[in-house]
């Protein structure tokens, strides 16, 4: 009698190659597949990217020169403002010679060295304010941190600017993202394994970003990039912070923004991103927005109805007396039947995501536990993800004038050390 061996268990980004060719067939050719008519939901993205002007508009001035930390030719384009007015993305050919030359119009750049696509995106008048100037800074400061396959991170960064008084502006070169998560789900219906492998990835970038000591605070569908492989990367770190006890104010777009942070009731910490994520995972599954609110007041009032009132125990650790006071006034809710209201979910999605939408931010799940939930059982791993390194963040503390902030962007950009895209973690 013959006896059977048992393959090693799979493990790491083996199982994750695994899991995303389940997702993404790869026997008909690519023009095969690309002649689709319409996604489905085993079709890879690359055969449905909407036009590469899509969703950005032309900006007239380009700028003079570019100078790099690095002498190198990278391909860029004539400027095309983002929706948001922003970010600008440009498209002009920059040599070493510092002399632009104009291209055809397109909002991705390449980089002639590597071969790859990038991004590249310039802040719009960083130094118009106090505000703006720090937060520059500290957006710089941030990418740079990052090292992390599922968190967008600084390949490069260059301004025209040839002096530190002349200095006003400055471009940063990211890894080339074309789709984000809201177009996604706009363009097909997310099937179980989709969601589970996209969830995955959000938690994985989410526990490193966490572990570096950084709350990302505007988590939403549009700030998840996916590639035409599913891969995700975080994006956007405008408004992140690292964790300290007196963070509070206006963050996370409203209808992912956790309830404490929407009366300003209690400090919060790290798992106001794992409430976000919750909400994506239901519009993940469910294809609609799960809080849709008009303003702060509905957004709240639309929470309580599925979630529940909160607790006399909750609302007597609430540090706003303000918001106290208006949670008493509401006539109580009990909580939503949670099978009843996604009569589509599966036991686990439910009882995931009753445990990331827990009012009460000290019994949130933790993005680590979250990613040892039995959900998502396919993806544990036994050589679980390093810690990130801790971020320096003691700037934040300083009272500086603009000028001060324009001088420390000024010397980051400077003394910045490109890294092309292979060497990304992995």
């Amino acid at each position: 009698m013959h006896r059977r061996e048992l393959s090693p268990p799979v493990q790491g980004p083996v199982r994750r190659r695994m899991a995303r060719e389940r997702l993404i067939p790869s026997s008909a050719p690519r023009s095969a597949r690309s002649q689709q008519r319409g996604p489905s939901a085993h079709t890879p993205l690359r055969a449905h990217f909407p036009n590469s002007r899509h969703g950005v508009h032309a900006h007239r001035h380009a700028p003079s020169s570019c100078r790099s930390s690095q002498r190198r030719e990278i391909c860029i384009a004539t400027p095309l403002q983002s929706p948001d007015g922003d970010l600008v993305i440009f498209r002009s050919s920059v040599t070493s010679s510092g002399k632009p030359e104009l291209q055809e119009h397109r909002s991705s750049a390449k980089d002639t060295v590597t071969g790859d696509r990038v991004a590249i995106k310039k802040l719009l008048r960083p130094f118009q304010s106090l505000v703006h100037a720090k937060r520059a800074y500290r957006e710089l400061r941030l990418l740079k941190h990052m090292n992390h396959e599922n968190v967008i991170s600084l390949l490069n960064v260059f301004s025209p600017d040839e002096s530190m008084e002349s200095f006003q502006t400055f471009y940063v070169v990211m890894p080339f993202v074309p789709l984000d998560l809201s177009r996604v789900m706009k363009m097909q219906k997310l099937n179980q394994s989709m969601v589970v492998y996209l969830l995955y990835q959000i938690l994985r970038g989410l526990q490193y970003i966490h572990s570096a000591g950084i709350v990302h605070r505007d988590l939403k569908p549009s700030n998840l990039g996916v590639d035409e492989n599913y891969e995700i990367k975080i994006l956007d770190f405008g408004l992140a912070r690292q964790t300290e006890p007196e963070m509070t104010g206006y963050v996370v777009t409203r209808w992912y923004r956790a309830p404490e942070v929407i009366l300003n009731w209690m400090h919060y910490n790290q798992t106001v991103d794992i409430w976000s994520v919750g909400c994506i995972l239901a519009e993940m599954i469910t294809g609609r927005v799960l809080f849709p609110g008009g303003d702060y007041f509905d957004e709240l009032n639309k929470i309580i109805e599925v979630i529940g009132s909160p607790k006399p125990s909750l609302i007597n650790k609430m540090e706003s007396k303000h918001a106290q006071d208006y949670l008493k006034m509401l006539p109580e809710k009990q909580k939503r039947n949670f099978k009843e209201l996604f009569p589509t979910m599966s036991p686990l999605e439910i009882d995931l995501l009753d445990k990331m939408l827990d009012l009460d931010p000290e019994r949130r799940l933790s993005a680590a536990e979250c990613l040892a939930h039995p959900y998502l059982e396919e993806y544990h791993d036994s050589d679980p993800d390093p810690p990130g390194e801790k971020y320096d963040d003691s700037f934040e503390n300083l009272d500086l004038p603009i000028s001060e902030w324009k001088s420390l962007s000024h010397m980051e950009v400077m003394t910045f050390e490109p890294k092309k895209p292979k060497q990304q973690s992995t």
